[in-house]
């Protein structure tokens, strides 16, 4: 540390305090080059959005890596194709047009939520697939 006064903080509220699990600085320049250090608060999950439905896996159980350039661009092309093919990026620019006019509605929510579930569902599909 080049300071001799701390400046950097992190606060959360006491409602998220029981689903805390732990929370740390890193040595500095452990990841970047920044001038600060990098600090982080882990949360249970499970205690803090109450549905199970967010448990991320694991990198090494994933079939997309992103060291690998070809299997990138295959999954980037391939992805691609699929959000085409369901008229996503056009719906999007739609919805944007919408929310500019002020003309947002129930049913901009209800595409929305469409177009969420079409992209998500597209990601994993893609995934799935890469050799």
């Amino acid at each position: 540390m080049s300071g001799r006064k701390q400046i950097d903080y992190m606060f959360i509220s006491r409602s998220l305090l029981p689903a805390l699990l732990r929370s740390g600085v890193l040595s500095h320049h452990s990841l970047t080059l920044a001038d600060h250090p990098l600090y982080y608060l882990d949360f249970n999950s499970l205690l803090l959005f109450s549905d199970p439905a967010f448990h991320i896996e694991p990198a090494s159980r994933r079939k997309l890596r992103q060291q690998d350039p070809r299997v990138v661009k295959q999954y980037i092309s391939t992805l691609f194709d699929k959000l085409s093919a369901n008229n996503i990026f056009s719906r999007l620019e739609t919805l944007q047009l919408l929310i500019t006019n002020n003309a947002w509605s129930p049913e901009c929510i209800e595409e929305y939520e469409s177009v969420d579930k079409t992209i998500t569902e597209s990601m994993l599909s893609t995934e799935t697939s890469l050799s």
